[in-house]
């Protein structure tokens, strides 16, 4: 494997990040003291697609919430193991978004929410770097 194969295949998961970042953005996850029914379904898919990109450990921490059908808020800890023992980086975003408001005073097409990544597209970049310093990680033991 050379150096350019590792940039290429990296480069290769933007329109696949885009992608995700996007099925995201579709599950509404209004929190309920805003009249929704909380981020369960996001928190699902989430999971999900941490599992598919080969996260090591996916662990899930319900808060009881009797404002919401299921009852529970969902929290996710996800980890990706490095190479080096005692170095963290840690990711944090949040599932729940802003309502639209009244839908009446909008001017284009009904919105999910006002701000649609509201903190996901950050989350999305960092585990785009995690993805692709597995594919650097590989170039480097091909050359050891």
């Amino acid at each position: 494997m050379k150096a350019e194969d590792v940039f290429h295949k990296i480069e290769g998961q933007r329109d696949e990040m885009a992608q995700t970042l996007m099925e995201l953005i579709r599950i509404p996850a209004v929190a309920p003291e805003n009249g929704g029914e909380g981020e369960l379904k996001k928190a699902e898919k989430l999971m999900a697609i941490l599992r598919e990109m080969g996260f090591d450990i996916i662990l899930r921490y319900d808060a009881e919430d009797d404002r919401v059908p299921s009852k529970k808020r969902p929290n996710i800890v996800a980890y990706y193991e490095g190479d080096q023992v005692g170095e963290k980086l840690w990711l944090v975003t949040h599932l729940d978004v802003v309502p639209p408001g009244e839908e009446s005073l909008w001017t284009t097409t009904k919105p999910y929410h006002l701000n649609p990544c509201s903190g996901k597209e950050g989350f999305m970049d960092g585990v785009a770097k995690i993805m692709g310093n597995r594919w650097w990680r590989l170039f480097l033991q091909s050359k050891s």
